[in-house]
């Protein structure tokens, strides 16, 4: 994620983050033989908008903050294999997840340290409460005679309380 704060005092700032993530990866096996999985591609997308309110403690060097944030997040993802010859019957030729939307709140504590002017080191711990859901997605399945049929996969939704970012985080500030 990369976040950006906006000072509005010496002890408050409204912070943003912005996470763009697109993934694809290809796997292939070696020497398939007729009927086997030759090769798996996969393909995803994720982008996270947040923002909020941070507050500081403390003076000089070390500084204590806390504060809260809100976010949403929309994603997508496929998956398609490819198999020698015919593909035997009920295997997955292509799986399209269905588009996810989340949205959360989290509170999140930590220090920062400034080890130069207008540069410093902070540990953050959160704590927030989520939720999620994932549209119908589509999947294709082999028949057996080189042939295939398609089905509707379910829907899904979700609900967390957890910490957000497990072991905390350590974040490199540079202040302009």
């Amino acid at each position: 994620v990369i976040h950006g704060k906006m000072m509005k005092d010496e002890n408050t700032a409204y912070r943003i983050g912005l996470r763009i993530g697109f993934n694809s990866g290809k796997t292939t096996e070696a020497d398939p033989q007729e009927g086997e999985l030759s090769e798996t591609k996969t393909s995803a997308m994720d982008i996270n908008l947040m923002g909020g309110i941070q507050k500081y403690r403390g003076k000089g060097r070390l500084r204590g903050f806390y504060g809260g944030e809100v976010g949403f997040g929309i994603g997508s993802g496929k998956t398609t294999m490819t198999y020698e010859g015919d593909a035997p019957a009920g295997s997955t030729l292509e799986d399209k997840q269905g588009g996810t939307f989340e949205f959360g709140i989290r509170g999140f504590i930590g220090a920062e340290y400034f080890f130069a002017p207008k540069m410093s080191v902070a540990g953050e711990f959160g704590w927030g409460i989520g939720l999620g859901s994932q549209g119908e997605g589509e999947q294709t399945i082999a028949d057996g005679t080189g042939g295939s049929d398609s089905a509707k996969t379910g829907k899904s939704s979700s609900f967390s309380i957890d910490t957000d970012n497990a072991g905390g985080s350590i974040i490199l500030n540079f202040y302009f």
